[in-house]
């Protein structure tokens, strides 16, 4: 995550690859690389990560960067999928009031848009 942190995306992505084939059940690295993916504008691979994450131990972390993913790609109905599902069994109040938070965005410019 240090990479992460300094906003060094493909050094991010490499250290988590790196940690992935070590041990490709490590949920924590396929989630890491979804950020990196997702702060990169390559939404597909964001969401590939993130799903893999979630299929190896599903987290609100895991869904709210999958909606994320999913919102900024265009898909909406994705998004609210993944953020309903924290919003209605997520671990911490936080977590369920970020996702409500961008369900009502997503809502508001859906509503924008028509």
């Amino acid at each position: 995550m240090a990479y992460y942190r300094k906003q060094d995306y493909d050094h991010a992505i490499s250290d988590n690859d790196f940690a992935i084939g070590l041990d490709r059940g490590t949920a924590t690295a396929w989630n890491n690389r979804c950020l990196a993916y997702l702060d990169q504008a390559s939404y597909e691979k964001a969401i590939s990560d993130c799903t893999e994450a979630i299929r190896l131990r599903p987290s609100d972390e895991s869904y709210l960067n999958r909606g994320l993913a999913y919102s900024r790609k265009g898909d909406t109905a994705s998004a609210l999928i993944d953020f309903n599902q924290v919003r209605r069994q997520g671990s911490s109040e936080a977590n369920r009031k970020r996702a409500e938070t961008f369900a009502k965005q997503l809502d508001s410019t859906e509503k924008g848009s028509r």
